[in-house]
């Protein structure tokens, strides 16, 4: 709660008073803002005042909650999908892949690909096809 991350910042100047709080607008809807401050102190230490800034950060939560919606739903299109799929790194580690990627390098689920590099997963997965499938044709 905004009051206590305040109180918390006037009992010791080592807490920060910086949260980011949601209230229901007048007009129904939901507003995100974020409470940010530092209290001004005596020679004793103790707060005379606060000075802080409440801006509006509910187009930033909004976008964060579109992110993780198209998120899950890139992650039920990539387990879904019958094709084999897999993102790398720069240093040509997976970071990512299905379960038809992973069945087909003859791997139980794809959690145990992370991390893995491809170019030593290759020769695994071209064992499993014959040498004219692998071949390329004009």
């Amino acid at each position: 709660m905004d009051l206590e991350n305040a109180k918390g910042h006037f009992d010791d100047p080592a807490h920060p008073y910086d949260q980011i709080v949601r209230h229901r607008h007048a007009k129904g809807h939901t507003v995100w803002i974020r409470c940010r401050g530092l209290a001004v102190r005596d020679g004793e230490g103790r707060p005379l005042r606060m000075l802080a800034a409440h801006p509006d950060v509910t187009q930033l939560k909004q976008a964060e909650e579109d992110i993780r919606a198209r998120s899950r739903e890139l992650d039920l299109i990539l387990e879904h999908m019958p094709a084999r799929i897999w993102l790398k790194d720069d240093a040509n580690k997976i970071i990512r892949c299905n379960w038809a990627a992973a069945n087909s390098m003859g791997f139980e689920d794809a959690e145990s690909l992370r991390g893995s590099d491809t170019y030593e997963l290759f020769p695994t997965m071209a064992k499993k096809y014959h040498d004219d499938d692998l071949a390329i044709t004009d």
